[in-house]
């Protein structure tokens, strides 16, 4: 029922939605499907199409922007308009933070933004927003504290075209009309933000959560193409599911197993992957871009965690690398000194915290003249600056 209620809503707002589609088959009259259909030709679309792409041509197509220079570099500008695009992390790996810090910059800039929680209470998302703009700890004031601050929070907030909304307040049904009346009043589609996107599915209606988590991805990568809007689908992936991989992107892609959909409709495959130790306001990691479909090369950029803002920023790549936990140089020291002459896999097998940039920080470590690489027959063994004996671990 929430298919075809979603669907109605999209032609009632959007009333071009199915100009393209043929005509159904006449099941009274014994048709087989689309029996009188004639295909267009190219002289029949090319006038539609170059329509479109001159209406485009105004801006109001330009590609969002994520917030990081290099990913937007490798998206050829930023999130595509009238495709959905999938950021997975482990939980609490902040994912939400980054797109609520994503949406409150946008629409700061004029575009207008939709923060879909089906997670938190709008209480608690809000709560968010004044922790980005203050930056006072959540916990705080979700509870009534900081209340001068957060009056003044929301005072500056008011005028932004933003909407933070939680599962009480929107449905697939409605989603159609906010953004037609954001676009209306921006004069560009707005970015949606589904936090996240597996809770969409009715667990009173939809046994199967791969098919209804097909059905949902299907619905909304619809209403983008139709409305051009943007639309950014958050997934949890447990951790256990990045201790195999690399520091190859693309080892990254279909990391939301829910749907085998999610994974072929998306334009875009982002990836949030912890490296080395984590603490609360430490968490340092790569964004991968496993998946894009926008004519630039899969890659990853560098970002660390500002865990007072409660915003991911980009860092250097050579500074990323060269600045991971002391936690991890330290076990790396300790691990050399303890095995001198060992290889590359018996360090990674001794520390902590094995990472995809790991490899890159042992390579700084040797120029800073921390550890001596010596290339031998057996292969590379690693000592300390001074150190003797040189058995292979």
């Amino acid at each position: 029922m929430q298919q075809r209620d979603c669907q109605a809503a999209v032609e009632r707002e959007y009333p071009s939605f199915n100009d393209e589609e043929p005509p159904p088959p006449d099941e009274e009259q014994g048709e087989e499907p689309a029996s009188n259909w004639t295909p267009p030709r190219l002289a029949d679309t090319w006038p539609r199409v170059l329509a479109e792409l001159e209406r485009r041509a105004d801006g109001s197509y330009k590609p969002v922007s994520t917030g990081l220079p290099s990913l937007d570099s490798l998206l050829c500008g930023g999130l595509p308009r009238g495709a959905t695009a999938i950021l997975t992390a482990p939980p609490g790996f902040g994912k939400s933070s980054y797109a609520l810090a994503l949406c409150l910059d946008l629409a700061r800039a004029g575009v207008p933004t939709i923060f879909w929680s089906l997670e938190l209470t709008v209480e608690d998302a809000h709560a968010r927003l004044v922790c980005l703009e203050k930056q006072l700890p959540w916990a705080e004031v979700r509870i009534g504290k900081h209340l001068e601050a957060t009056r003044e929070a929301a005072a500056s907030m008011a005028s932004l075209p933003m909407c933070l909304l939680d599962h009480n307040q929107l449905t697939l049904e409605l989603l159609p009309s906010a953004i037609r009346r954001l676009a209306e009043a921006c004069d560009v589609a707005p970015l949606i933000v589904v936090d996240y996107a597996q809770l969409l599915a009715d667990p009173a209606t939809d046994r199967d959560a791969r098919v209804a988590a097909e059905r949902v991805a299907k619905e909304l990568l619809d209403l983008a193409k139709h409305t051009g809007a943007a639309m950014l689908l958050l997934s949890s992936v447990a951790r256990s599911a990045y201790s195999r991989k690399g520091d190859n992107p693309e080892e990254y892609r279909g990391m939301a197993k829910e749907s085998g959909r999610w994974e072929s409709d998306a334009a875009v495959e982002l990836s949030i992957v912890p490296t080395g130790e984590q603490g609360p306001r430490d968490k340092r990691g790569w964004f991968m871009l496993a998946k894009n479909r926008l004519g630039g090369p899969c890659g990853k950029v560098p970002v660390k965690y500002d865990g007072m803002a409660g915003r991911w920023e980009e860092v250097a790549e050579g500074v990323a690398a060269a600045d991971n936990t002391p936690q991890q140089q330290a076990q790396i020291l300790e691990a050399v000194g303890n095995h001198p002459g060992c290889s590359l896999n018996s360090i990674k097998a001794m520390v902590h915290g094995r990472g995809p940039e790991l490899g890159k920080l042992i390579k700084n470590m040797v120029r800073a003249g921390e550890l001596v690489l010596e290339v031998k027959k057996s292969g590379h063994q690693y000592s300390l600056p001074g150190g003797s004996g040189s058995h292979e671990s």
